[in-house]
This record gives structure tokens, C-alpha cells and sequence, in this order.
């Protein structure tokens, strides 16, 4: 399984929308190529949105985890502010920790 890693929270809500927009694409386009991908951007944001949850890596950070632990690989979308990005650089060194192989995606 893959977990895919992108950049989402933003101050500006709009920039959040496209983020995960295109977090959408691009895991989308991984399943196309026969690849089981977790998407945590378009999971949380959803119920982030739908819920009423908050949209925070503070919050999903504990959830995320557990997924990123029980993935084989971690790949990172290098969509604008991925290197800025807590949770993702947060997830790159949980992935190395755990011996995760790490990919990067040029977007």
C-alpha cells in the first residue's frame, strides 16, 4: 500500500480546496496504475468537511500514523509547500524511522 503525503493546510481555505483537489488527482492517477493508495488528504478533508472535524495535522496526526506504519512505501507529492508542510515532513522521518522506503513525486 502506498501512502501518498501532500501539503494541505493553509491559511487561505482556497488553497486548501486545491490541494486537496489535486492530492485527488494524483492519488487517483496511482490507482489507475494498479496501485492501493491511502490518500490522507482526501480522507481527512471529507470528514474534516462533512463533519465538522478539525482540518489540522495536530488532529489527524495520531490516525495518519497508523496508516503510514502498515504502508510499504511512502510517496510525497511535490505540490507547492510540501517542503514547508509539518505533517509531511513529519511523515518523512516516521517513514525512515520505520524503514518505509521514501519516494518523491514530481507534480
Amino acid at each position: 500500500m502506498i501512502y501518498l503525503a501532500s501539503p494541505y493546510s493553509h491559511i487561505n481555505r482556497v488553497i486548501r480546496q486545491q490541494r486537496f483537489e489535486e492530492a485527488c488527482r494524483i492519488a487517483a492517477s496511482l490507482i489507475q496504475e494498479g496501485h492501493i493508495v491511502f490518500c490522507p488528504v482526501a480522507y481527512s478533508h471529507t470528514l474534516a468537511t462533512i463533519g465538522k472535524l478539525p482540518g489540522d495535522w495536530g488532529f489527524w496526526e495520531k490516525f495518519d500514523m497508523e496508516f503510514l506504519l502498515r504502508s510499504d512505501k511512502l510517496v510525497i507529492a511535490q505540490m507547492p509547500g510540501w517542503k514547508e508542510s509539518i505533517g509531511v515532513q513529519k511523515e518523512i522521518k516516521i517513514a525512515r524511522e520505520n524503514d518505509i522506503p521514501v519516494e518523491f513525486l514530481k507534480v
